[in-house]
């Protein structure tokens, strides 16, 4: 899907694009192997955009909190009318665990 010419164009690429960039992280491949797996209860975010005259034309931000082994990380995304989706930035939140204990 990710190889697509229009891969993240779409109005609601923006998770598609995200976990694509988590899954190809070389950081998270080596903290936590190569096979690791996201459920989907353990990711929760927000998005908003707007749409520009015409369906396809759309600009919008997103940040989601993806939960890895208790650890959590955010990942947030944007999109301008006329590009794609992109990482804007990505990082660990020191201190939190997914764990409520």
């Amino acid at each position: 899907m990710h190889s697509s010419f229009n891969f993240g164009s779409g109005r609601t690429d923006d998770i598609y694009e995200a976990l694509n960039y988590i899954y190809n992280n070389e950081e998270l491949k080596e903290k936590y192997g190569d096979s690791f797996e996201i459920e989907s209860d353990n990711v929760i975010g927000s998005s908003e955009g707007k749409t520009f005259m015409f369906l396809w034309l759309s600009k919008g931000e997103a940040e989601y909190d993806v939960t890895i082994n208790d650890d959590i990380w955010t990942i947030k995304v944007s999109k301008s009318y006329f590009g794609k989706w992109k990482v804007m930035d990505f990082y660990l939140n020191i201190g939190e665990t997914g764990n409520d204990s």
